[in-house]
C-alpha cells in the first residue's frame, strides 16, 4: 500500500523530524509529539482534505458584492410576548424594500421551548440580558426589544437595517454543501470586499415546524396563527476564538482574494431537510470586534456562488467565451480560446493577466493567444487571464499547469494547494517507488538554519529530497541526506 503525508503548513511553523525510529512533531507552542513511523500512513491538521472544490467565480475580479444584513431573532414557544416580534419581522419581509435586505435566524431559547438547545442558549445568552423577545443585527448588541406595537418594532428593525447597509464593507460568501446520511459536508467561502481579518459561520435553518404558541397580545395582534415556526435554527458552525459564535477564524485577506474553511455539520433524524437551508455569514474585525458584514441562504445539498450587485452587467453578457478553463502542459506551450460577441456589441474585449508565466497575451481573429512558460516549481499553479468589456464585471479564463517535476519518471508526485495567504495542502505521494524514505518538512528559514550550520549534506536523488514551502512559493531545494540531525527543532 502507498503512503503518504498530507501537511496544512502554516505560519505557525509544524516541523516533522526523523528521531530514531519516531517523528517528532513539533509545534510554535513548544509542544511535542513522538509517533512511530510504521504507524504513520496519513497526517493531517486543521481537518483539511486533499481537495477542497470552491464554488464558482463567475467574476473573479470583483467586489461589488450583493448585501444581506444578518438578524438574530431570541425567541421562545413559552414567550407570550414574542408574537409581536414575529408579527414585526413579517411586517418587514411583506416590504418590497426590506425582503431582500436581511437573513433572519430564530433561536428559540427561551425557557423550556421544544426547539431549543444547550447550544442554542448559549448563542443567545449575550444578547437576552435585558429580556424576551429581542432582535439583534450583525452579531452587534444592537437591537429590537417589545415595544407598544408591532409596528414601532418593524420601524426600528428597518432603521437597523439602512443604517448597516452602509456602517460596513460587504465581503462576498459562498458555499458548496453536500448531505450524506446524518452530516452536511460544507466548504464556506468568503471573497474580501477590502484588506482585513475574516470570519465565516453557518446556521442549519428549518421551516415549517409545528408548536403551540404562548400569546399575550391576541386581543391586539387578531386572529393571526404563530404555532408555523420558520427560520429556526437546529445548530451552527462558527464558534469563535473570543467565546461567541462570530465564525470560523480565516486570518487576514486581502481584498478581492478567497479564503475558505471545510465544516461538518450533523443532523438528526428529526429534522426534516427537505424543509432546510443554510444561512452562512462573514464577520469581519471591526475595531476590537467582528462583526457580520455579509449573509445568504443557501442549499443544505448544492451550490451558493458569490452573488454581485445586479445593477452592474458582466462581460459574458457581451462576450460569449469557448471555455473558461485551460489546462496547460508543463513544459509550456501556446494556446488559444475563442470568443464571440453577442448580438449589438461592438468592437473586441480587453485581455490582461497578472501572471508572468502568461505570456504574449493577444487577440486574433477571434481567439485569446497566449503562451504559458515551463513550471519550474514543485506543485501545480494556476492563473487567470481577465475578460473585460467596456465597463461590465470582467470575467476569467483559468489556466492551469502541473509541475515539469510531476512525470512519469518522477519518484515522487507532489502537488500543492494554496488555501489562504497563510496555508498551504502539500501532498507527496511515491511514484511506484518502493523503497525506504524520508522527509523533513519546515520553514525556509528553519531549512536555511539546517544547511548553513553543516547538518545537511548534498546527497544524490535515490538518498532524499526536501522541499520548501513558504505561504507564496513551493519549490525544491536541494537533494540531501542527514548525517547528524539534532534531536531538538533550532
Amino acid at each position: 500500500m502507498k503512503k503518504f503525508l498530507s501537511l496544512l503548513l502554516a505560519s505557525a511553523c509544524i516541523v516533522l523530524i526523523a528521531v530514531a525510529k519516531d517523528f517528532v512533531i513539533q509545534l510554535k507552542s513548544g509542544e511535542e509529539a513522538r509517533i512511530p513511523v510504521e504507524n504513520i500512513k496519513d497526517i493531517r491538521f486543521d481537518g483539511t482534505t486533499d481537495h477542497v472544490q470552491l464554488p464558482e467565480d463567475p467574476y473573479p475580479t470583483s467586489t461589488d458584492f450583493t448585501r444581506k444584513v444578518l438578524l438574530t431573532q431570541h425567541t421562545g414557544t413559552n414567550c407570550g410576548y414574542c408574537p409581536k416580534m414575529v408579527m414585526a419581522l413579517r411586517t418587514v419581509a411583506a416590504d418590497d424594500n426590506y425582503k431582500d435586505a436581511f437573513t433572519l435566524a430564530a433561536l428559540h431559547s427561551y425557557d423550556n421551548d421544544p426547539m431549543g438547545t444547550d447550544l442554542i442558549r448559549e448563542v443567545s445568552k449575550p444578547y437576552t440580558g435585558a429580556g424576551y423577545p429581542f432582535t439583534n443585527i450583525n452579531w452587534k448588541n444592537d437591537g429590537v426589544g417589545a415595544l407598544r406595537n408591532y409596528n414601532l418594532m418593524a420601524d426600528k428593525l428597518k432603521q437597523l437595517i439602512d443604517g448597516e447597509m452602509t456602517a460596513t464593507v460587504p465581503s462576498g460568501i459562498a458555499s458548496l454543501a453536500t448531505i450524506n446520511e446524518n452530516t452536511i459536508d460544507l466548504t464556506i467561502a468568503m471573497k474580501a470586499g477590502e484588506n482585513g481579518r475574516y470570519r465565516v459561520g453557518a446556521m442549519l435553518i428549518e421551516d415549517g415546524i409545528k408548536a403551540d404558541q404562548e400569546n399575550y397580545e391576541s386581543e391586539t395582534l387578531g386572529n393571526v396563527d404563530f404555532s408555523t415556526h420558520d427560520n429556526v435554527v437546529r445548530t451552527l458552525v462558527g464558534r469563535d476564538t473570543d467565546g461567541g459564535f462570530t465564525g470560523v477564524n480565516l486570518g487576514a485577506v486581502q481584498k478581492g482574494s478567497v479564503a475558505f474553511t471545510t465544516q461538518t455539520i450533523s443532523i438528526k433524524n428529526a429534522w426534516k431537510m427537505a424543509n432546510s437551508r443554510l444561512l452562512i455569514y462573514v464577520a469581519e474585525k471591526v475595531g476590537d470586534r467582528y462583526v457580520c458584514v455579509n449573509s445568504a441562504y443557501a442549499p443544505v445539498d448544492g451550490e451558493l456562488p458569490f452573488r454581485y450587485d445586479s445593477g452592474k452587467p458582466g462581460t459574458d453578457a457581451f462576450v460569449q467565451l469557448e471555455s473558461n478553463y485551460v489546462e496547460a502542459e508543463p513544459k509550456g506551450a501556446w494556446y488559444s480560446v475563442a470568443y464571440t460577441m453577442a448580438d449589438g456589441a461592438d468592437g473586441a474585449p480587453e485581455v490582461s493577466t497578472e501572471c508572468d508565466w502568461i505570456e504574449e497575451l493577444s487577440l486574433r481573429n477571434g481567439e485569446i493567444h497566449f503562451h504559458t512558460a515551463a513550471n519550474e516549481t514543485a506543485g501545480t499553479r494556476s492563473g487567470r487571464i481577465i475578460v473585460a468589456y467596456g465597463d461590465a464585471r470582467p470575467i476569467a479564463v483559468t489556466v492551469r499547469q502541473k509541475s515539469i517535476y510531476d512525470d512519469e519518471d518522477a519518484l515522487f508526485r507532489i502537488s500543492v494547494d494554496i488555501l489562504t495567504p497563510y496555508k498551504a495542502m502539500v501532498r507527496i505521494e511515491p511514484n511506484g517507488y518502493t523503497g525506504n524514505y524520508l522527509f523533513f518538512v519546515a520553514k525556509c528559514e528553519t531549512v536555511d538554519k539546517y544547511l548553513n550550520a553543516g547538518n545537511l549534506e548534498a546527497g544524490s536523488r535515490e538518498t532524499s529530497t526536501i522541499f520548501r514551502v513558504s505561504p507564496n512559493t513551493t519549490r525544491p531545494h536541494s537533494r540531501i541526506s542527514f548525517p547528524n540531525i539534532p534531536r531538538h527543532t533550532p
